[in-house]
């Protein structure tokens, strides 16, 4: 039986992680049919690592130097939407 993965609205990963990298995740997630919200937030992506989210469906990126309360902003918007 697998997961339902769709009874989250909103996923929230890094782009760079031990064993899978954000793209990689998000790739399987898009696969799976996941058809939430995705979040990225990381320290550094270059303009083609951007370009591949993108393209992915990912609707937010997000500098890792952030404050909370602006990636909370972001969660309420998707939420709401």
């Amino acid at each position: 039986m697998s997961p339902d993965l769709n009874r989250f609205d909103v996923l929230v990963t890094d782009h760079r992680m031990p064993g899978i990298d954000g793209l990689a995740l998000v790739g399987l997630l898009r696969q799976a049919d996941y058809r939430g919200q995705i979040i990225v937030h990381s320290s550094t992506l270059t303009a083609q690592e951007a370009a591949s989210y993108r393209a992915l469906g990912v609707r937010s990126i997000v500098v890792k130097s952030t404050h909370a309360e602006e990636l909370l902003n972001i969660l309420e918007a998707f939420i709401a939407s």
